[in-house]
């Protein structure tokens, strides 16, 4: 990995480990790759795969951001679409339907939990109109805490996981949320949208 970041002239990186589970023996894989190269990677708890959240799992939680060796958590399935893919090396790809509304008792602990430990909260949200009034109520209730969404591409999709629902979603609806909440910031690194991408989304718009 490391080999691969100084081919792209990438300093740094955000590290979220992944797996069929979740909890200490992941996170242990993040903290590992900290520890050899310090000045690399950030790490972050991992919470991909969390649902629902549990009070053990908060408990947990805590008590990792309490080390001071996290700055960070995510991602926080809170609307994933299900999808199942095969990469050009012949892996198969597959990712189940989650939903944890951001106004929801878990999702609103894991905000408070980030606000007191002030580290980032990163988000992955398919945008319907259901799920960001759901963020809206969470951001006004956790001013405090710094989110971070995920996936804010050109080829965002709306309301399903297929190629029709690719490219829809609003932009401005985007940007008006990042204007009124100081605290909330956006990637624009794909997701699975990736699998509609064209040779022409490479490109920057002339104006």
């Amino acid at each position: 990995m490391i080999a691969v970041m100084d081919k792209l002239a990438v300093r740094k990186i955000v590290l979220m480990a992944l797996g069929d589970y979740w909890g200490a023996a992941r996170d242990q894989r993040a903290l590992t790759a900290y520890e050899q190269y310090p000045d690399r990677v950030v790490p972050f708890i991992g919470l991909n795969g969390i649902d629902p959240v549990t009070r053990s799992d908060l408990q947990y939680v805590d008590g990792q951001l309490a080390s001071g060796k996290f700055r960070g958590m995510g991602e926080l399935l809170s609307r994933h679409y299900p999808f199942a893919s095969v990469t050009a090396a012949g892996t198969s790809l597959e990712s189940g339907d989650y939903i944890i509304p951001m106004d929801s008792p878990g999702a609103q602990d894991l905000m408070c939990l980030a606000a007191k430990h002030n580290v980032v909260l990163i988000i992955h949200m398919e945008t319907t109109a259901a799920t960001v009034m759901a963020l809206e109520r969470a951001l006004q209730k956790n001013p405090a805490t710094k989110v971070i969404w995920a996936h804010q591409t050109p080829i965002k999709t709306l309301d399903g996981s297929t190629a029709e629902h690719a490219r829809k979603a609003d932009p401005e609806q985007i940007a008006n949320l990042m204007d009124k909440y100081p605290n909330l910031y956006a990637d624009i690194a794909p997701g699975f949208e990736k699998h509609f991408v064209r040779a022409s989304d490479g490109r920057l718009p002339a104006n």
